[in-house]
């Protein structure tokens, strides 16, 4: 089956990743035109998600890791480039 998904962010990849694995023909549509350098070192996930995705295989041990005491998000406005 071919499948298209909307968006790279952690769910369209996650997603992307298990329909792949089940042999699916996958394409991943992302609207950002630049590279996503610029959106931060890592990835945020609560602890749930981060056992789900390690038991099905999308992420392994090798994936760098740490614990977070707190987190704080940052946004900028709709095409100003600004925080």
């Amino acid at each position: 089956m071919r499948v298209g998904i909307v968006g790279g962010s952690i769910a369209g990849c996650a997603a992307a990743a298990l329909l792949h694995r089940a042999d699916h023909d996958v394409t991943v549509f992302e609207r950002s035109e630049s590279g996503l350098v610029s959106r931060g070192a890592g990835i945020l996930m609560v602890t749930t998600s981060w056992q789900d995705m390690t038991a099905r295989g999308i992420l392994d041990g090798t994936v760098p890791a740490c614990r977070a005491g707190y987190s704080r998000f940052v946004t900028r406005a709709a095409g100003a480039g600004l925080q």
